[in-house]
């Protein structure tokens, strides 16, 4: 557990830095998806208390930064892992994860460099598509 959201934290860090608009964007989505809610047609009774709660939540978070410390991203994690018994890191793990998170954020960043370019080089011909149509 704490490496599948360790490098998604990390992954949101290393997006901010390289793609700084990405903050913006993020936080417009999470304001339309709570504008959405009550659109969406939920198939099962409560997702929609759940998505609301979620959006909520996520907007209360900062955003991850490149240059977070190790040990706060440790921190962060112990406290996101906390509600699950099972998932929860114990006293001795801090210093482990943070350890981790250091060792990880550069592999994470070099990737994420490479995602970021395949993914804009995918979408631009999508885009100029779109935008000659709207012209």
């Amino acid at each position: 557990a704490v490496a599948h959201v360790g490098i998604e934290l990390l992954l949101d860090g290393a997006l901010s830095e390289l793609a700084p608009d990405s903050i913006g964007a993020y936080e417009g989505a999470l304001r339309a998806g709570s504008a959405l809610n009550a659109e969406i047609d939920w198939p099962v009774l409560g997702q929609s208390f759940g998505f609301a709660l979620l959006c909520r939540a996520l907007r209360k978070r900062p955003p991850t930064l490149a240059d977070i410390e190790p040990e706060v991203l440790a921190e962060r994690l112990d406290r996101l892992l906390s509600g699950r018994p099972r998932l929860s890191l114990s006293a001795g793990d801090l210093a482990r994860v943070a350890f981790w998170c250091g060792g990880a954020k550069g592999g994470v960043f070099v990737a994420a460099e490479g995602l970021l370019s395949e993914l804009l080089r995918t979408l631009a011909p999508a885009r100029r598509g779109s935008n000659a149509a709207t012209a």
